[in-house]
């Protein structure tokens, strides 16, 4: 995977691109000094290779480990649809896998780090990760997220769309255009369909409510530089509910 990476194309990508790409060479080379610990060391054979988390924010850890466990799993099948249960155990609700539980999700995700005290009230409807006594917030009659401010995009960043869903923003895709983000209870619209999947959106489109993070959370330099991902799936208020 490294290899093909490192020659400027996907892992899947069947082709030999063109020898002479050395800007996606570069890219490439980009991608693996943020997912590795890659030094003169690794390439010597000193030390093992191992997965660079140290510099994310730890939520996004969480997700990504969520994600790489169900993959691939919808909501009706198990173990997945036992563990939306536990993701709203930690919200102190009782609903199941048949109930919307993308914030169910971005909550567990926190609660299982050092900022599961920065929780807001409500914290199972989407819009409670938005701004202190936003409009949206009001509607549901929740207050907002009171420990949560506004914030740019980075690797880690919660993004609230309007049609009331929330996930964690990953990267960008391919030409820089869209968000690329990591969430539950999405990718299908059908009763029982979702699951943990990425999507993209516009960086422009008008779904995008807030981007938020933890007020105590300082950003690094190094999560503003959103990684790319080819993934082009529009996801919007007819891929969740």
């Amino acid at each position: 995977m490294q290899s093909k990476i490192l020659n400027g194309y996907s892992p899947g990508h069947k082709d030999k691109p063109d020898p002479h790409g050395w800007e996606k060479r570069k890219e490439g080379l980009r991608k693996l000094k943020t997912w590795f610990k890659y030094d003169k060391a690794v390439c010597r054979g000193e030390k093992e290779l191992k997965l660079d988390t140290g510099n994310r924010a730890p939520w996004i850890n969480i997700a990504w480990e969520e994600y790489n466990k169900y993959k691939g799993l919808i909501e009706k099948q198990s173990p997945l649809k036992e563990k939306i249960s536990i993701y709203f155990k930690e919200s102190n609700s009782k609903l199941n896998y048949n109930d919307p539980w993308c914030a169910a999700f971005v909550t567990w995700c926190f609660k299982q780090t050092e900022y599961s005290n920065i929780i807001p009230e409500g914290c199972t409807y989407a819009f409670a990760y938005t701004e202190l006594n936003s409009p949206k917030a009001k509607l549901r009659g929740i207050r907002g997220w009171l420990h949560g401010e506004i914030s740019e995009p980075f690797i880690g960043a919660v993004i609230v769309f309007n049609y009331s869903h929330v996930a964690f923003i990953v990267g960008e895709n391919n030409d820089g255009s869209k968000y690329v983000y990591l969430g539950g209870n999405q990718g299908d619209k059908r009763l029982n369909h979702q699951k943990i999947c990425l999507g993209s959106v516009s960086k422009k489109d008008s779904s995008i409510y807030a981007i938020m993070k933890p007020k105590k959370y300082k950003i690094s330099d190094d999560e503003k530089k959103l990684p790319k991902y080819d993934v082009n799936i529009e996801n919007s208020g007819n891929s969740s509910r």
